[in-house]
């Protein structure tokens, strides 16, 4: 409780959630002390101010703080059990009686710690001798514990090892599944020790059991040596310029769990990932592109990584340094959010894609229309002023809600991802552009030419001019509304109806568009400039432009696999898009535990 800067909500001293603060396992030990021993850690920490203290941090692994107790100056250190236990001599045993702390006790201890799947805490005192000065004891060092010489952390008594353990969260081993079909490769960063790393991944499914590839679980100290041109042999006069992309290029494909890992491993993991162009050899069967790296953190050691990652992802009850630095912030701190961003993300591009082919769609048979009546048809415009900005508020507004409100699927996960570079218009969308601007174009030509022979029940001599227009007006906009459910779809799916029953929004928006449309020939021709149309004429008009419109992107679809693939039957695209770009790397610390992740798009 003293020898932690923490605050948590416990049974002894209930806090709010927004005032808790610290990482997961000093939180956990505190609610331990508070719900467990019923010990009230604010009252102790008011109680016995601390008279020297030493940090944790990554590179030291240990915190330790100088306490005077009535009349006596204790030290309390706790931190991982490598770094704890050089620094002992002794240990309790179950007598709580002082022993000596032997090599053989300390393997024992070791492997304990090692061989369990759970983060493993030493913890240990010593009870400083009388004429030791702690004014006078110099600073620890920030980078190992028990230096300099002559520092409070030396010559301890191990008190134990506590073991905390962290349920990989149900939905994590799904969440992981549907990162590997939409073309996102995690890997796991962690402090903990391999064997706990290890557990976690078989668990939530990151490795398999059978996975015995040398480069899928590597420790921190490990990968430095691998990667650094120095051990290859290399003079490097600068430390930051001591990186190996080549050999760096032969590990991370297959490397799932980076643990017992430090600041430093996790900026050269991120820097490493960013430069790599493995994907040029056509050897990177993970997504064969350039990899788009995203980091998630919760502390001041995460930073340098997320700053250097092209997209750093902040857990939201992390430490305020990280969530300031991140451009994104999980507030519920969990992994499965990570693969929801992704999928509402190219929901969102999808959208924007979709609306795009159908806003130049439009465009483009309103352009043709209008430069073709005016040559051949109409002795003046074939639109009125009034008809024309009806015709762009479908094109524009409502368009732009009808094809923005699909809810994104599960099926959006199982594209892969597309290069950050790849055109917005992909080649299926020029087809369908192209396809369906010419089709509509002569269909409204032709409807408009012989509006006489086809309605000549509402046509006679002296509305000839006006009753064209009207045809113009209305069946422009009634193909523009069968050409919204085709836009729907951008990867050649025949099936231009499918996931309406979850977009109420669009039904209603477009039922909305036709009754109105239907308003404002019937009700309101004077203002609109519309001449009446029957029962029959309407039936006809809707006819030809729903039935011609869905017809003829069934038959362009069907072209297009078959001279793509041979047959007719439609395949699933790679032309799929993520979050941001592509090749998602999961930088992770604990993440399907519900902790620290991070996110790459």
């Amino acid at each position: 409780a003293l020898n932690s800067p923490c605050r948590v909500s416990t049974s002894t001293c209930f806090i709010g959630a927004s005032e808790e603060s610290g990482n997961n396992t000093e939180k956990a030990l505190l609610r331990v002390v508070g719900n467990h021993f019923q010990v009230d850690f604010n009252v102790l920490r008011k109680a016995h101010r601390s008279l020297w203290t030493a940090s944790f941090s990554s590179t030291r692994k240990a915190s330790s703080v100088v306490l005077n107790l009535g009349g006596e100056h204790m030290l309390y250190t706790k931190g991982a059990p490598e770094v704890v236990l050089d620094l002992c001599v002794r240990r309790l045993d179950q007598a709580g009686e002082v022993v000596e702390f032997t090599a053989e006790d300390k393997a024992e201890m070791l492997a304990l710690a090692s061989n369990r799947a759970m983060r493993c805490v030493a913890l240990a005192m010593r009870e400083l001798p009388a004429m030791y000065s702690v004014a006078d004891a110099p600073k620890a060092d920030p980078k190992q514990a028990g230096l300099p010489q002559g520092t409070p952390e030396e010559s301890l008594t191990l008190i134990g090892l506590t073991f905390l353990q962290d349920p990989v969260r149900p939905d994590v081993r799904e969440a992981l599944y549907a990162c590997r079909g939409a073309g996102v490769n995690v890997i796991m960063v962690t402090g903990d020790s391999a064997s706990t790393a290890k557990a976690v991944a078989l668990e939530s499914g990151l490795m398999s059991i059978g996975d015995n590839s040398r480069h899928s679980l590597l420790e921190g100290s490990q990968f430095r040596k691998m990667v650094s041109l120095r051990h290859s042999g290399v003079t490097v006069e600068e430390d930051e310029n001591d990186f190996n992309q080549a050999a760096f290029d032969k590990i991370w494909p297959e490397l799932r769990v980076l643990a017992r890992s430090s600041p430093i491993d996790k900026y050269l993991l991120v820097k490493g990932l960013m430069e790599s162009k493995l994907y040029e050899t056509g050897r990177l069967d993970i997504h064969p592109d350039k990899q788009i790296v995203a980091v998630t953190g919760d502390g001041v050691n995460d930073i340098a990584a997320m700053n250097k990652a092209h997209v750093g992802v902040a857990m939201g009850g992390g430490q305020q340094a990280a969530i300031e630095i991140a451009e994104v912030v999980l507030t519920d701190d969990n992994f499965s959010s990570c693969v929801t961003g992704i999928k509402w993300g190219r929901n969102i591009r999808d959208a924007a894609c979709k609306f795009i082919q159908f806003q130049i769609t439009i465009t483009v048979v309103f352009v043709i229309f209008l430069v073709a009546s005016v040559c051949f048809c109409f002795e003046t415009l074939p639109l009125s002023l009034v008809q024309s900005l009806w015709i762009n508020l479908v094109q524009d507004t409502l368009g732009a809600l009808t094809l923005a409100s699909d809810v994104a699927s599960a099926d959006l996960l199982k594209r892969r991802p597309v290069s950050d570079e790849a055109p917005l218009v992909t080649k299926m969308m020029a087809r369908n552009i192209i396809g369906q601007s010419i089709f509509q174009s002569i269909n409204l030509i032709i409807m408009v030419n012989m509006a006489e022979r086809f309605f000549s029940n509402d046509v006679d001599s002296d509305n000839v001019n006006d009753y064209k227009m009207t045809v113009a007006f209305n069946f422009m906009v009634l193909q523009t509304l069968a050409n919204q459910f085709c836009m729907r779809m951008i990867h050649g799916e025949y099936n231009f109806f499918a996931g309406l029953e979850r977009n109420p929004w669009f039904c209603g928006v477009a039922s909305c568009e036709f009754c109105l449309q239907v308003l404002i020939v019937s009700a309101a021709g004077d203002f609109f400039q519309c001449e009446p149309v029957s029962l029959q004429s309407w039936a006809k008009m809707i006819v030809f432009a729903f039935g011609g419109v869905w017809t003829f992107q069934i038959l362009l679809n069907a072209g297009y696999w078959y001279f793509t693939t041979g047959g007719i039957e439609a395949v699933n695209s790679d032309e799929g898009t993520s979050l941001e770009k592509k090749g998602i790397v999961l930088q992770v610390d604990t993440f399907p535990r519900g902790g620290y992740g991070a996110l790459t798009v």
